[in-house]
């Protein structure tokens, strides 16, 4: 189930694995078992305005079979093999789109005594948050600290550690990081966002504070293992063979803490993507999800680049792309790999 902040859209995903095997009481290679596994995802969406109207729609998307009949044994009675049913499971992960304190929500949360208090912007979402197995967001601030300045909202946002404790406080348990403002306070805060993730025990992908940290997760939530990914556009700049973050170059030495994807090299990030979910899979993963920050703020449709990046992932084996950066709700799609044998469901 997902679930947008602010700017966005509410999608409740539910992923159902269902496993029907015929066990032989003599077991030959002719009596294999049947493995029959279903994911059902249903998609909800809402406009959140003032205090959040919910406008719900569903798509019902892929359901994926591998079916291996047992044959008959030369006309042998059937009764030799007796069936065991195990019932279905089901994982309902939450994910939000933008969590931003802009200065308008920064002075809004300041209490009497010169703290912050961000609790009651996540008042009217906590029980949707809860109420997920896994509920995720997109934390587009940095946790600069005081030593990154002065706490700020856009452009470069540097927002109080108690935004963390009011994160956990409503249910959000695991956070994708890799976005546009993620560099926002520089080395230090981007490594100090991670080091306070880490202390709030708030599981997160998308930048590292060490290169040992995890670059993508996989969730076993009900026995169905869910890989995840995330990832972010780098912007142009000035220095060739230098990584940009709007308009700010990015040290040498985060280059590989920040998961991030140039436009002008971009068989450089479908490689690394087909790395990704290679060891996804072979770690049991079978639903991939990959976070994607991209598109152009404000247009109401994906652009050309977000289309084919989309088609290569669901060439790859990508089950689900959610998007983030436009701040506007775009069309949900259904596309499927060139092979036919992938549907993707693209949010």
């Amino acid at each position: 189930m997902l679930l947008f902040f602010v700017k966005g859209y509410i999608l409740k995903v539910l992923f159902v694995n269902e496993k029907v095997k015929r066990v032989a009481k003599k077991r030959t290679k002719r009596q294999k078992a049947i493995i029959k596994r279903r994911i059902f995802l249903t998609c909800c969406t809402a406009v959140l305005i003032a205090c959040i109207a919910l406008i719900a729609f569903t798509v019902n998307a892929i359901i994926k079979k591998d079916k291996t009949p047992a044959k008959k044994d030369d006309g042998k009675q059937q009764s030799d093999i007796s069936s065991a049913v195990i019932p279905e499971t089901e994982a309902t992960v939450l994910s939000t789109g933008d969590i931003m304190v802009h200065s308008t929500q920064l002075t809004g949360a300041q209490t009497a005594s010169g703290d912050y208090d961000f609790s009651p912007y996540f008042k009217h979402l906590s029980s949707y948050f809860k109420a997920a197995d896994l509920s995720v967001a997109n934390l587009e601030v940095t946790f600069g600290g005081t030593e990154s300045g002065k706490y700020s909202g856009y452009p470069a946002f540097n927002t109080p550690d108690s935004l963390a404790d009011a994160i956990k406080d409503s249910g959000l348990n695991f956070l994708i990081t890799a976005n546009n403002h993620s560099y926002d306070t520089g080395l230090f805060g981007l490594k100090r966002t991670a080091q306070v993730l880490k202390q709030k025990g708030i599981e997160f992908i998308g930048t590292k504070e060490v290169e040992t940290d995890p670059a993508y997760a996989v969730k076993e939530i009900n026995n169905i293992k869910i890989g995840l990914a995330d990832y972010t556009y780098e912007t142009a700049g000035q220095t060739p063979g230098r990584k940009y973050l709007n308009g700010a170059i990015i040290a040498q030495e985060a280059n590989n803490l920040i998961n991030s994807f140039s436009y002008n090299k971009i068989d450089e990030f479908y490689a690394e993507a087909e790395k990704v979910i290679g060891e996804m899979k072979a770690q049991g993963a079978e639903f991939i999800v990959f976070y994607m920050h991209w598109g152009e703020e404000y247009q109401t449709s994906a652009n050309t680049w977000q289309k084919t990046i989309a088609q290569k992932l669901s060439n790859l084996g990508v089950d689900m792309i959610i998007g983030s950066h436009p701040h506007v709700i775009q069309p949900v799609e259904l596309i499927h790999s060139e092979d036919g044998q992938n549907t993707t469901v693209c949010l």
